[in-house]
């Protein structure tokens, strides 16, 4: 009998019909004929599977046989959807096994190749992808999206350089494809290229304009740059707009994600002014959305749970439980209040991202529960998640420390508790009707007046701990980094540790520029997640490029040891890092800004700028800490910038001086900032407060 001569495609197709005829006999001859020559051919096992499975039915009698010819250069459609089918089912090891059997059987087949790259790159064997890829290349070196996936596994390899190349190449051929520029972006991001990164996500944003991912890559560019007037330019055309259609929606997690945006731009410009002229119109869209939405219904019963002889629960919430500063100022006051049975108060914390263990374990060790958000629910189902979970505990009160986040407006807007207390720790423009008392951090006074409304003053509180000296492997590392820096030029060093947004203003390095002429003996360091291309310029421009050493995101308790003198940033002064430095002994200046005494940070308590004629003074003796031999004024705060530069070098020069105003900077922290009785005793004075205020209010 004579062979027919088929192709892979046309045989499975022969057997298809054969099986839809009922002819199982053939059928199962074709099926068992291709798996024969190509092993674990998918569409074969599946039909070879079908005709044994319907087998015992009449057949006809005929039996032809055929050969099968050399395999196609493509394999059929069928094999290709089996692998996407699997691929859909994140079984990406079984997608390189089928996609390697077919490669061995079609080696022409750009798609196949292709196919095998993805699965390998799922599994971060980036250089057997970027095999795969570059074979599919040779087959078809004009799919785009080949060359796009052979640029993100370079990525992954931290090629960034050649990975933008793969991507201008895609856009080459595919000039309009925002997925590419949004991956061009973040290569030219981590290639150091801020520029070119920014143009890439611009374009990515024109084409795709409601991704929150791209206009946060942007943001994160900008931010590098320090661009404000682009900055500004995205707020007002981009950012803003994009809210509004958002809120037309009703896409809250879209929402949150680009609040999110608005706290990077935020740190493009840190002010007070920018926050409000731009973050609060955002977030009040947000809240009003949230507020009045009726899918978020029904509301929570606004009455309290009776309390009889138990401590009433106070839940508070911060978005991140990590080692940052508003979370280490958290612990240290939910502490003062779980270690003293006379107050009122039962703390317990919840949060949404979890930090190292042993930030939770710290609560447990004074009997704090504390409860995480099941991750991976989105701000909204978060949020519904808080407020059932506060109703079933009983808890009638939440504290929601924030000032720029999604999760943060989110909650405000949909109340999650019958009371509801906004804490901030920095900025103080919103002001929501869900918000039932403000509480902000303070140095003596019970309350401020902030922007024309009352706040509750929390006193400043940094814990015992402050206090301890860095161990000895921190100072054995401020040692090895203090020689690496004096490298024989110079024998001074001065500097400031904090976030490089607190630094790029002219008023700052006009300052620093005055210090180091006086001083050509002395080198300044600068601390930030990146060098800043705004900040660089100001240096270059003041002929300070060789004085001025940028060091990346640093270890604070080793840095401020490796200082001489600690020239604190303005208008936004440090907080945990400047008491840090003065208790590492190093003498510190700071400028009082009206940024300054709105954060609240206690060295800026208004009983220190002496302007309550002396009462407070006097209660708290402060005088004899901060005055010296013959009145000297020891007082670390200066009013303006010709006296930061004239104390600066006065600390530099004079010895003595340099030594009285340490000693009363560390006298001070000691007595006043590691009290825990005080700020216990004040905010739970505070909460209880809001508390009996919003009481009145529910039952009238």
């Amino acid at each position: 009998m004579a062979k027919i001569v088929l192709t892979l495609e046309d045989g499975l197709k022969q057997a298809a019909e054969y099986l839809a005829a009922g002819n199982w006999d053939l059928a199962e001859t074709f099926y068992r004929t291709i798996l024969a020559k190509i092993p674990g051919n998918w569409e074969a096992e599946h039909g070879l599977n079908k005709a044994l499975e319907l087998k015992g039915l009449d057949s006809p009698s005929a039996s032809p046989t055929f050969t099968l010819m050399r395999p196609a250069t493509e394999p059929s459609t069928g094999e290709l959807q089996a692998l996407n089918a699997l691929f859909e089912l994140g079984r990406f090891s079984e997608v390189e096994a089928g996609a390697r059997r077919l490669a061995d059987a079609h080696p022409k087949s750009h798609a196949v190749h292709a196919i095998l790259g993805v699965a390998l790159w799922r599994q971060n064997k980036f250089d057997d992808a970027i095999a795969s890829y570059k074979r599919s290349l040779e087959i078809q070196p004009n799919n785009s999206e080949t060359r796009n996936n052979l640029g993100t596994a370079l990525f992954g390899q931290r090629k960034f350089a050649e990975a933008a190349e793969n991507f201008e190449r895609a856009l080459a051929i595919k000039p309009d494809d925002p997925a590419v520029y949004y991956n061009l972006g973040m290569a030219l991001e981590n290639a150091g290229e801020a520029v070119a990164a920014a143009a890439a996500y611009t374009a990515c944003i024109t084409r795709a304009p409601d991704n929150t991912a791209v206009h946060m890559g942007l943001m994160r560019t900008l931010t590098v740059l320090g661009d404000v007037a682009v900055a500004d330019e995205w707020a007002l055309n981009r950012g803003l707009p994009l809210m509004q259609r958002l809120s037309e929606q009703g896409l809250f997690n879209k929402m949150a994600e680009l609040v999110s945006v608005f706290f990077q731009f935020q740190r493009i410009q840190d002010t007070e002014e920018q926050y409000a002229r731009f973050c609060v119109p955002a977030m009040e869209v947000f809240y009003r959305t949230v507020r009045n939405a009726e899918s978020l219904q029904p509301a929570l019963p606004l009455t309290l749970h009776p309390r009889g002889q138990k401590k009433r629960k106070i839940a508070f919430f911060a978005e991140a439980i990590s080692e940052l500063a508003h979370t280490r100022n958290l612990f240290n006051y939910v502490r003062s209040i779980a270690t003293r049975p006379d107050l009122d108060l039962e703390p317990v914390i919840y949060y949404a991202a979890a930090g190292p263990e042993k930030v939770i374990t710290q609560y447990h060790d004074i009997g704090v529960r504390t409860f995480q958000i099941p991750p991976g629910l989105g701000t909204e189902k978060s949020g519904l998640w808080l407020r059932e979970h506060l109703r079933e505990t009983e808890t009638d009160v939440c504290v929601i420390l924030g000032t720029l986040s999604g999760i943060f407006v989110f909650l405000l807007g949909l109340r999650v508790a019958p009371i509801q207390i906004w804490w901030s720790q920095k900025y103080h423009g919103l002001k929501f009707d869900h918000i039932d008392g403000y509480l902000t951090l303070g140095g003596f006074e019970p309350h401020r007046e902030i922007q024309g409304r009352s706040w509750r003053c929390v006193p400043g509180l940094f814990g015992p701990e402050i206090t301890l000296p860095a161990d000895s492997s921190a100072m054995a590392e401020a040692g090895r980094v203090r020689a690496s820096l004096l490298d024989g030029r110079f024998s001074k060093i001065a500097g400031v540790v904090g976030r490089e947004e607190k630094l790029d203003n002219d008023d700052y390095w006009d300052c620093i520029a005055k210090i180091l002429k006086q001083h050509p003996e002395m080198l300044f360091i600068w601390s930030g997640r990146s060098e800043r291309r705004t900040i660089k310029q100001r240096i270059e421009a003041r002929g300070l490029a060789d004085r001025c050493r940028f060091v990346g995101w640093v270890n604070t308790k080793v840095y401020v040891n490796v200082v001489d003198i600690y020239l604190d940033s303005f208008p936004f002064p440090g907080g945990h890092t400047l008491i840090e430095a003065i208790m590492a002994n190093k003498p510190v200046v700071s400028l009082v800004t009206k940024e300054a005494r709105r954060i609240g940070i206690p060295i800026f308590a208004e009983p220190w700028l002496k302007n309550d004629g002396g009462a407070t003074l006097r209660q708290y003796n402060f005088d004899p800490i901060f005055t010296g031999p013959g009145g000297e004024d020891l007082l670390p705060l200066v009013p303006d910038t010709r006296t930061y530069v004239a104390r600066a070098l006065a600390l530099v020069d004079d010895e003595g001086f340099r030594a009285r105003w340490i000693a009363a900077s560390r006298q001070f922290v000691e007595r006043y900032l590691t009290d825990m009785k005080r700020p216990a005793d004040m905010l739970n004075m505070h909460i209880l407060e809001v508390i009996r205020d919003r009481e009145q209010v529910l039952k009238a």
